[in-house]
């Protein structure tokens, strides 16, 4: 699923000179990210479509998104919020914060989004962190 999904990036990259591509987490888009040797898209940006702050790193949003932009040259955004907020008022902080709103910026320019790639069974890491 990666090298096929890397496959899919690689074209849009090619034909899309200032691509903003959104991305989700996972193991999959992590792999996706290890199958763009020779990809240069210094203008490409990437930003994850979740809060950046996880407990565990391997499946961060922060790790995939700057992946994505060390492997093509372009740029990494995040939005600097933790995943999950504790309240709607919660919610609404963070979202009010200037950073947060220049992260949702870009994202309204998305050109293509890698939300999740793969499986939906019993033993897939989605099941198992909800």
């Amino acid at each position: 699923m990666g090298a096929a999904a890397a496959a899919h990036l690689r074209t849009h990259l090619a034909a899309t000179e200032q691509a903003v591509v959104r991305t989700g987490w996972g193991r999959t888009l992590q792999q996706m990210t290890l199958r763009l040797a020779g990809i240069r898209a210094p203008r490409a940006r990437f930003i994850g479509l979740m809060g950046s702050l996880t407990a565990n790193s391997s499946y961060n949003p922060f790790e995939v998104v700057h992946a994505f932009a060390r492997a093509t040259g372009g740029e990494g955004f995040v939005l600097p919020v933790p995943f999950i907020a504790d309240s709607p008022a919660d919610r609404d902080v963070l979202l009010s914060q200037r950073t947060v709103q220049q992260a949702l910026a870009i994202a309204r320019a998305t050109t293509v989004a890698y939300i999740s790639i793969g499986e939906l069974t019993k033993g897939s890491l989605l099941r198992r962190q909800a």
